[in-house]
């Protein structure tokens, strides 16, 4: 519920994506103990999307970001990771943590 919040969209947004995802990810899963939720890092790129088109352009971006990413995966694409250096991965990282701090100051204060 706080990343539907952070996103902009209302709470129980994500309690409707929680009835959807949990059962989804139990049932397609590549194991029998899968660990699965929201990521903080896609706030950053959600918020200016609900922020723009609305619900409906989150929907959206939410179905082409799985077509994707299934796609990838029927590719294999997966092994490319390895070509990424780990400075990159730690820039982006941290970037990310920095927008999200810097996008909530302005609740922290009020």
């Amino acid at each position: 519920m706080a990343l539907a919040i952070a996103v902009g969209v209302a709470p129980q947004h994500g309690l409707y994506t929680v009835l959807i995802a949990a059962p989804l990810i139990a049932l397609t899963g590549g194991s029998r103990f899968n660990v699965s939720g929201p990521t903080a890092a896609f706030v950053v790129i959600l918020l200016p999307i609900t922020q723009q088109f609305g619900l409906g352009g989150l929907l959206l971006c939410t179905m082409l970001a799985g077509l994707i990413l299934i796609t990838l995966g029927l590719l294999r694409a997966g092994r490319l990771i390895a070509f990424i250096p780990y400075p990159v991965t730690l820039g982006f990282t941290a970037g990310i943590g920095i927008v999200i701090a810097t996008l909530q100051i302005k609740d922290l204060f009020g």
